[in-house]
C-alpha cells in the first residue's frame, strides 16, 4: 500500500466578493512529482525490440505506462511512453505480456474501488493505443485482497492470468481467468478458482504449456504441517485437467517452496522447486498433460552446499536454463551459479553448475536464453548506496565469455533491479532503476558479444522526480507569485519557480534549484525564509556542512540569477546551532534576525543588516538584540514600522513554558524611545506559539495570530499589534472554540478588502485534517462570519500557507495525502493551483 502525497493550492476569494472561478479547475502543476515504481516487467514486441512496464506519478494519483525501445535505441512510444492508465486512485504492480504482433496485455492491481485491491487489464496495440475500455477490463473486483498477478501467452494471442485471492476472508487462494485475443473474459470482474483449499496457497508459478493450455503450480499448507507443492493445468476455458485439487509435485516431510515453471516443447512443462529448510536443495521434474514425466524428482545439483532461489528460462529450442543462489562459497550472501537441461531433462554443464562472477559480488541477477545455448546475465554488484550493474554472457559450452565482467552502469549512486530480454540472436536488452541523481530513473542498455551499444550507463528511458517538498513560501507581487520550497529530489535545496496569470513559468519546469548546499530543516526551529525586496528575492536557509547549524544567505533576480558571489554568504561564522531566522525590507537593503546559542546557554536573539551589494552593516558577530539568563528567546516576527523602525515579536521560554512578547528597535539595534526595555506581553497562557502577521494599515499596526491551547485542545488567537504598542483585544481574540486541536496556521490580510484570513490545519471531526479558516473585518475588528471549510475530504490536509493576491482574493497552498495512512511510502509532491472560488 502507498500514500499519495500531492501538493495543491487554491485561489479562495474572500466573502465580500461574488463567486468566480478563476483558473483551470483540474489545477496546473508547478512541481509535479514522478515517482517510479519498477517491478521489472518487460516483454517482446516486435523481432528487434522490447516493451517495459511500470507506474509513476507523473498525473498525480499512480498510473501505469509502457514503452517499446528497438535495437537502435530509439523510444518508440514517445518521450514520456504510453498511458496504460490515466485513472483515479492507485494502478501499480503491472505485469506484461506480448500479444504476439508487437503490442501487450498489461494487467494491473487496481485501487480504485477497494482498497485492498482489485484485478484489471489492458491491451495495447504495438502503437501503445490502448484496445479495450479506457478505464481498463476488471478480471477480479470482489471485496477482499486481490494481489499478486502472474500471466503467459495461450499462443493465440490471448492471455491467462492468475492472482492471490483472499475473497474467503481467511488464507489465500488462487484465482484466475482467461483473456482472448479479441478480449473475451472467462468469468468476468470474478475469475474462476483454481485452487481453494484450506492453508495458504501461494508463491505461484504460470507458464504457457502447449496446446494453449497453461501450467499454474504453487507452494500449498493444506496439510497443516509446512509447505508443499501442487500443480495444475487449464485449458482456455479455464477448465482443470487434473483433479480440481490439484496435481502434487512434492509432499515430503521437507520444507518444499519457490516453485518455478517453464514450457519446453509439445505439452511439456519444467518445474522446479526448492527442498529444506537450513541445508536446502533444489529439485526438478517434467510435466505433461499425463503427469509427472520421473517417478522420483531429479536433484539439480548435489554439491554439499545450501543452494536456494531457483529462477528459470527457456530458449526457443525448448531448453531449460536454471539460476540458483549456491552458499558453497559465500555462506552468507551466496553466489549466482547456471546450468542448462535438454529438452529430454538432462544436465549439460558441468554437473556443479557454472559460477557467474569469480568475484564472487552478485546480487539479484536476471537473465535471458539465446535460441544457441548461450545465457546473457546482468546483476547487481556493490553494497548500497554504491551499486553498480554488470554483464556477462555464458557460452553455450558452460564457459564465461568475459574474463572480467563488463560494466553497464557505474555511475555514482545506485543502480539496481536489472531485468533482460534476447534480441533474437542479436544480444540482450536490459532495463534498469538509476539513483545516480537522487531520482529513481528507468534506463535501458543493449549488449551485443562484449559491447554495450547504447549511451554511456544506459540511455535514459524515463526520468523520475522523487523525493518530498517541504515549506512552499510564495511571494506575491505585481500580478506575479514567487515561489520557492525545499525539495528532496537530490539531497535537500531551495527550489524556485514563477507564476503568472496564465500559470506556472514554463523555463522553470519543476522548478529551479537555487542552492547547491544540502539545507538542514526542523520543524520550528530550522525552517527557511524568504523575502522579495527591492526587486530581488532573497533566501536564507540553514547550512549544516560545519557541523553547527547555520543561516547560509542569497540573493537572486526575478529570473533566479544568484546576485552575490560565492553562492552567498554565512550570517555568522560560528560554532553554535543557530535557529529562527527572519528576513525583513530596509531602506537600503535587508535586516536578519535569528536567535543562536552563543553563550552555549541559552538562545539570545541576534541582528545583522546587509546593504544590496551584501556587505554588513555591522560586526560580524551582529547585534545582540535580547539576551535573556537561563531563557530561550526564539523569534516569531519581525514587522517594519512606518517610521524606519521595527518590531520584533519573540517567545521567551523557560522549561518549555513560553509567553509571547514584542519590542520595537531602531535600524542600529536600539531599543525605540517611550518603549520599555523588557517590551510587552502579546499572550502568556497557554503556552503561545507558531505566531503568523502581516502589517496592516487599515489595523494600523500587524495583525497577528497564533497557537495556544484553550480547553486543553491547541485553538487560534489573534489581536492587532497597533504602532503606539497598544492591544486590541485584551487576551486576545479567539478564531475557533472546535473541539480537539487547530495547528499550523497562516495569515494574510488584503487592504482593499479591509480583511484578514487566518487558516489553519483542524482536528475537529476526529478522523482527519482539514484546512479551515477565518476571516477577520479589519473595518471594524471583528469576526466575519463562521468558520468556513476550505479542504474538507477524507484525505489528510496538511502545512496551509495563504498569500493574498488580488482584492478580495487569497491564494491557499496546501499538502494533501492520499491512500492508506498505515503505510507512509513517499510517491513526490505536487503543487497544483486550481482557481476555486468559495
Amino acid at each position: 500500500m502507498k500514500i499519495r502525497k500531492n501538493y495543491f493550492a487554491l485561489l479562495i476569494i474572500s466573502c465580500l466578493k461574488t463567486q468566480d472561478m478563476s483558473w483551470d479547475p483540474n489545477g496546473l502543476p508547478i512541481r509535479q512529482g514522478v515517482h517510479i515504481e519498477w517491478q521489472r516487467t518487460v516483454c517482446p514486441g516486435e523481432p528487434g525490440s522490447i516493451i517495459f512496464v511500470w507506474s509513476d506519478t507523473r498525473f498525480g494519483s499512480r498510473n501505469v505506462f509502457a514503452q517499446k525501445v528497438d535495437s537502435t535505441g530509439s523510444l518508440l512510444w514517445g518521450a514520456g511512453g504510453s498511458a496504460v492508465t490515466n485513472l483515479s486512485g492507485r494502478q501499480e504492480d503491472p505485469v506484461a505480456i506480448t500479444d504476439g504482433d508487437g503490442g501487450a496485455f498489461i494487467s494491473w492491481v487496481d485501487y480504485r474501488f477497494d482498497e485492498e485491491g482489485d484485478i484489471f487489464i489492458q491491451h495495447v496495440d504495438n502503437q501503445g493505443n490502448r484496445l479495450m475500455d479506457e478505464n481498463g477490463v476488471a478480471l477480479a473486483r470482489i471485496d477482499g485482497r486481490q494481489l499478486t498477478i502472474n500471466m503467459c501467452t495461450d499462443s493465440l494471442g490471448g492471455v491467462y492470468v492468475a492472482w492471490q485471492d483472499k475473497r474467503n476472508l481467511l488464507d489465500d487462494d488462487i484465482y484466475g481467468t482467461h483473456v482472448s485475443s479479441d478480449h473475451q473474459v472467462v468469468a468476468p470482474a470474478s475469475g474462476i478458482a483454481i485452487i481453494e483449499m484450506n492453508g495458504t496457497q501461494g508463491a505461484k508459478s504460470l507458464e504457457y504449456a502447449g496446446n494453449n493450455e497453461a501450467t499454474i503450480i504453487w507452494s500449498d499448507t493444506r496439510s497443516g504441517s509446512g509447505n508443499d507443492i501442487y500443480c495444475q493445468k487449464l485449458n482456455m476455458e479455464m477448465d482443470k485437467m487434473f483433479a480440481d485439487v490439484g496435481l502434487v509435485v512434492a509432499a515430503t516431510t521437507e520444507l518444499e517452496t519457490t516453485p518455478r515453471t517453464t514450457y519446453m516443447t509439445n505439452d511439456t512443462s519444467f518445474i522446479i522447486w526448492q527442498s529444506g529448510t537450513e541445508n536446502t536443495d533444489i529439485y526438478y521434474n517434467l510435466l505433461t498433460t499425463n503427469g509427472l514425466i520421473f517417478t522420483e524428482p531429479v536433484q539439480l545439483c548435489s554439491f554439499n552446499s545450501p543452494k536456494a532461489s531457483p529462477r528459470i528460462k527457456r530458449n526457443s529450442s525448448g531448453e531449460v536454463f536454471i539460476q540458483w543462489i549456491d552458499y558453497r562459497s559465500d555462506p552468507t550472501e551466496g553466489n549466482h551459479f547456471f546450468q542448462r537441461i535438454t529438452g529430454g531433462g538432462n544436465i549439460v554443464w558441468d554437473e556443479n553448475g557454472v559460477q557467474l562472477d569469480a568475484a564472487g559480488d552478485d546480487h539479484h541477477a536476471r537473465f535471458s536464453a539465446g535460441q544457441s545455448g548461450e545465457v546473457f546475465v546482468y546483476w547487481e554488484r556493490g553494497t548500497f548506496p554504491n551499486v553498480d550493474i554488470m554483464y556477462q554472457k555464458i557460452e553455450s559450452d558452460g564457459s564465461l565469455l568475459l574474463d572480467t565482467a563488463l560494466f553497464i552502469s557505474d555511475a555514482t549512486g545506485y543502480q539496481s533491479m536489472p531485468n533482460v530480454l534476447v534480441d533474437n540472436g542479436n544480444g540482450a536488452f536490459v532495463v534498469f532503476s538509476d539513483q545516480e541523481n537522487g531520482s529513481l530513473n528507468l534506463k535501458v542498455q543493449k549488449t551485443q558479444g562484449s559491447t554495450a551499444n547504447f549511451d554511456l550507463n544506459g540511455l535514459i528511458a524515463m526520468a523520475g522526480l522523487d523525493g518530498d517538498i517541504e515549506y512552499t513560501m510564495p511571494i506575491y507581487s505585481d500580478n506575479n507569485v514567487s515561489l520557492t520550497w525545499i525539495d528532496a529530489r537530490d539531497g535537500k535545496k531551495v527550489f524556485g519557480t514563477t507564476i503568472d496569470d496564465s500559470g506556472p513559468n514554463p523555463e522553470f519546469q519543476n522548478g529551479l534549484a537555487l542552492t547547491e548546499f544540502d539545507s538542514y530543516t526542523f520543524q520550528l526551529e530550522n525552517e527557511p525564509a524568504t523575502l522579495l525586496a527591492h526587486n530581488f528575492l532573497f533566501t536564507a536557509a540553514f547550512d549544516a556542512s560545519s557541523g553547527a547549524k547555520l543561516i547560509h544567505l542569497n540573493k537572486f533576480d526575478l529570473e533566479y540569477q544568484m546576485q552575490w558571489s560565492s553562492g552567498g554568504q554565512i550570517v555568522y561564522q560560528g560554532s553554535a546551532d543557530q535557529r529562527k531566522v527572519q528576513l525583513f525590507e530596509t531602506q537600503d537593503g535587508i535586516g536578519v534576525v535569528w536567535s543562536e546559542i552563543r553563550d552555549e546557554i541559552d538562545f539570545d536573539i541576534f541582528y545583522q543588516r546587509y546593504d544590496l551589494n551584501g556587505l554588513p552593516q555591522f560586526d560580524s558577530s551582529g547585534v545582540n538584540l535580547i539576551n535573556g539568563f537561563w531563557v530561550d528567546n526564539y523569534v516569531e516576527g519581525i514587522y517594519p514600522t512606518p517610521d524606519g523602525d521595527f518590531i520584533l515579536v519573540w517567545v521567551d521560554d523557560i522549561w518549555g513554558a513560553g509567553s509571547l512578547k514584542y519590542q520595537k528597535f531602531t535600524l542600529t539595534g536600539q531599543i525605540a524611545d517611550d518603549w520599555p526595555s523588557d517590551g510587552y506581553q502579546l499572550s502568556s497562557i497557554g503556552d503561545p506559539e507558531k505566531l503568523s502577521g502581516s502589517i496592516s494599515a487599515s489595523a494600523n499596526g500587524i495583525v497577528l495570530a497564533w497557537e495556544e491551547l484553550y480547553n486543553f485542545n491547541k485553538n487560534i488567537k489573534a489581536n492587532i499589534i497597533h504602532w503606539d504598542g497598544s492591544l486590541q483585544w485584551t487576551g486576545g481574540l479567539l478564531l475557533t472554540t472546535a473541539d480537539n486541536d487547530q495547528i499550523n496556521l497562516e495569515l494574510a490580510v488584503d487592504e482593499q478588502s479591509q480583511t484578514a484570513f487566518v487558516i489553519w490545519e483542524d482536528f475537529r471531526n476526529g478522523n482527519d485534517l482539514d484546512i479551515v479558516g477565518q476571516f477577520l473585518d479589519l473595518s471594524n475588528n471583528s469576526l466575519y462570519g463562521d468558520n468556513i471549510f476550505i479542504c474538507d475530504n477524507d484525505l489528510y490536509q496538511q502545512s496551509p500557507v495563504v498569500r493574498r493576491v488580488n482584492e478580495g482574493y487569497f491564494l491557499v497552498f496546501g499538502k494533501m495525502k492520499g491512500g492508506w495512512k498505515y503505510d507512509p511510502v513517499l510517491a513526490g509532491g505536487l503543487i497544483y493551483m486550481p482557481g476555486c472560488a468559495l
